[in-house]
């Protein structure tokens, strides 16, 4: 931190470093986007196809992508340290839907009837399965049973 002493008293008055306030610029930043935000959110509602498609609505979808974009970017600042890792849509491309899907590992019920992969439930904890347990031996076991 650094520390500037006044020449008319004896004090000296810490000020903060620089990424505090900007911390608190961006909080700030951040609180009117969210707004922002959830205005356009609420103009938007419910609207599909050609309403869409007026030059108003136009203007609001694109500024909707990028205070998203922004809001993103300033969350991730906050973070202890900053994680850099946002992923940001770009305003200027239409949105495209993933056709491709990852295709899960098939469940037990969903493999059928014939399938062998099915797991047993074990009546046994500890994975004992049916075996039986052998008492310890030798020389310092076989006096223990006698009590």
């Amino acid at each position: 931190m650094i520390v500037v002493s006044c020449l008319a008293t004896t004090k000296s008055v810490p000020i903060p470093p620089k990424h505090y306030v900007y911390g608190s610029y961006s909080a700030y930043f951040a609180r009117g986007l969210q707004v922002y935000i959830r205005q356009l959110r609420v103009a938007l509602q419910g609207k599909t196809g050609d309403v869409l498609k007026t030059e108003e609505n136009k203007i609001k979808v694109v500024a909707l992508k990028i205070t998203n974009n922004i809001n993103v970017l300033i969350k991730d600042l906050f973070h202890n340290p900053p994680s850099y890792k946002s992923s940001v849509t770009l305003s200027w491309k239409p949105v495209q839907k993933a056709e491709t899907v990852a295709l899960k590992r098939p469940s037990g019920e969903d493999m059928g009837a014939g399938s062998t992969m099915k797991k047993q439930l074990s009546p046994c904890p500890g994975g004992m399965h049916g075996r039986s347990t052998t008492p310890p031996g030798g020389k310092y076991s076989a006096t223990i049973g006698n009590f």
